[in-house]
């Protein structure tokens, strides 16, 4: 179904101007390279949008997937026939560029392909799979967006997460996360799918029936497809049921291939993830040992798993979110040893920032690494708002300040580098640090030093928007085409998002009274001062005038705050250098005289 365009609006705030000039170049490509350029976008620098502007690029992509997910047969869909291999790829990336869009736009409800959505939930390709259960994890996350969908989808889009979610078989049958991502390891009841159905009541059958289903599958030649197609032909298993059924025959045929086993798994996971965001909380799916399951599979070696540890790492941060009685503060620091700072998980974090900051770990944009970085540093984020939110032995968040993470992300955020496929992980950081500064002791030198290392980063962010480098040190992946660069050059979302966040937490450590030596001997130093004036007073920073309003309001917060410095900062003088520099053209021009 296209977008409706009755519902379009434009009521958006933020800047689109990046978003508009895309859309409006992909939607004039004729067919042959349209799919070219979507593929193309492995990271979204383009900033958030309303869905509306991309209707007519929707409406092309609703198009190819009406035509992929046509019938063949009782079961199975165009693109699971044979001879459409190119095919899959394109729906592939018609799903992963939908993905990016979906995750950063507003008014999601216009989006209008659930229906082919649904279908592709079928599909015998991993592949496709991933790649749907990819944009329904996007459609959860900060979103009500699922508990406003009609009820009809709701309930179909429920089903079919819970049908992939649920367990193999738990540790006691040998089928626990970690050992199923062994290639050699093959528990006795790989491959049986056992399955009981009640057949519904016909002219031929008034009375309902209890059937089951009991076949090995491992080392099948067969499709999953092809499967489901003779089993619909031989058994009368209710709609309701079918999508449950095939979901256990994929899983059996595929675990004797690793590869596909290991999709499998990713399924899943990621399936856990959106029914922990958008659905009601179910014992069945996230039991009491799933945690440590979790854990054991960060805890693997890296190499060719790092993009299952990443889906591990956002499944537990979705756990986060339930917060019921058996996933409490004390049993997730249990279960990843985050409280001590020779703990596997805090060892194994440490040691990745170190690789990332010191150029061993390459996490370039578009990466596997790059996956992992976010999804480790998102873990993070959400593990220190967990905590701060729960009150438990009086710990007032100390975990991730005593376990080396915030020695971590100063290391992070003084890593200088121009790169924007870097900004990212640095705005992440920043903001992990914020939820974690209140368990840094009042007589820690790490107060100090934080402030310094956050001044530094925003000087050093500052001089390049005045002093832009060349712009292939800007890029870092030569892959990357100019033509996929944002247009708004330097000064790009992800910078001033950068910016932003730098800016907040200093501002939110010049009002808090415990920060009261930390803060001054900045500001009396004129070390602070000196980088907020370059941002209100140049010009290249006319682009984006909010962040002039945080400079500004840093130095009247700080005023408030501690009112006795004042004398100081006008010795500077403060008002004079104000009103010389200033650009009265600008909005923040209405804050100078709360300031002044």
């Amino acid at each position: 179904m296209k977008i409706d365009r009755k519902k379009l609006a434009n009521k958006c705030g933020y800047d689109q101007t990046e978003c508009q000039l895309l859309a409006k170049r992909l939607a004039s490509l004729p067919d042959d390279e349209f799919l070219k350029e979507l593929q193309k976008i492995k990271v979204w620098n383009y900033g958030k949008c309303e869905l509306g502007l991309w209707a007519d690029v929707l409406d092309r992509l609703d198009a190819i997937l009406e035509d992929a997910t046509t019938k063949i047969g009782l079961w199975t869909l165009k693109v699971d026939s044979i001879g459409n291999e190119n095919l899959v790829q394109n729906i592939v990336i018609v799903l992963e560029f939908t993905s990016h869009l979906i995750e950063h736009s507003i008014y999601r409800c216009l989006y209008g392909s659930w229906n082919h959505i649904l279908s592709l939930f079928s599909t015998s390709s991993m592949d496709i799979l991933l790649a749907v259960l990819g944009l329904t994890y996007n459609f959860s996350k900060r979103s009500n967006y699922f508990a406003r969908l009609d009820e009809f989808n709701r309930t179909q889009i429920h089903e079919r997460l819970s049908s992939i979610a649920e367990s193999w078989g738990g540790v006691e049958k040998g089928f626990d996360l970690a050992s199923c991502c062994q290639e050699d390891h093959i528990p006795p009841d790989a491959g049986v799918v056992n399955f009981e159905y009640t057949t519904d009541v016909s002219s031929d059958s008034l009375i309902p029936e209890n059937r089951v289903i009991s076949e090995q599958f491992l080392n099948s030649l067969r499709s999953p497809s092809e499967i489901m197609e003779q089993m619909l032909k031989a058994h009368k298993i209710p709609q309701c049921k079918q999508m449950t059924l095939f979901s256990r025959l994929r899983t059996a045929v595929y675990y004797s291939d690793h590869e596909k086993r290991m999709k499998c798994i990713k399924a899943r996971l990621q399936a856990i993830s959106t029914l922990c965001y958008a659905f009601s909380y179910d014992e069945r799916i996230v039991y009491p040992g799933l945690l440590d399951e979790l854990v054991d599979v960060v805890q693997l070696p890296d190499g060719e798993v790092m993009s299952l540890k990443a889906c591990a790492l956002r499944t537990m941060t979705a756990i986060f979110n339930i917060q019921r009685a058996n996933m409490n503060l004390n049993s997730i620091l249990e279960s990843t040893e985050m409280a001590n700072f020779h703990g596997a998980l805090p060892t194994r974090i440490r040691k990745w920032i170190k690789g990332l900051v010191d150029g061993t770990c390459d996490a370039s944009g578009g990466s596997i690494n790059q996956q992992y970085t976010i999804a480790l540093l998102s873990f993070l984020y959400h593990l220190a708002t967990f905590e701060q939110n729960s009150t438990i032995g009086g710990t007032n968040s100390r975990t991730l300040s005593s376990n080396g993470i915030i020695d971590s992300m100063m290391e992070l955020i003084g890593w200088h580098v121009p790169r924007n496929d870097y900004l990212s992980y640095v705005t992440r950081a920043v903001r992990v640090t914020d939820q974690i500064i209140s368990g840094i002791s009042n007589t820690s030198p790490l107060r100090q030093i934080l402030v310094m290392c956050l001044i530094q980063r925003l000087d050093y962010e500052t001089d390049l928007v005045i002093y832009p480098p060349p712009e292939s040190a800007m890029i870092g992946n030569e892959s990357v085409s100019l033509d996929t660069l944002p247009p708004l050059g330097i000064l790009n979302t992800q910078r001033s998002g950068l910016m932003k966040s730098i800016l907040n937490l200093l501002k939110r450590i010049s009002s808090e009274q415990n920060w009261n030596d930390a803060i001054t001997a900045v500001m009396i130093s004129e070390q602070l001062p000196n980088v907020l004036f370059k941002i209100y007073t140049d010009k290249a920073f006319l682009a984006a005038p909010h962040l002039v309003l945080f400079a500004i309001e840093i130095i009247t917060t700080f005023i408030y705050a501690f009112p006795s410095n004042i004398s100081a900062l006008q010795t500077w003088p403060l008002p004079l250098r104000y009103c010389d520099d200033f650009d009265p053209k600008l909005d923040a021009l209405a804050s100078v005289d709360i300031c002044l």
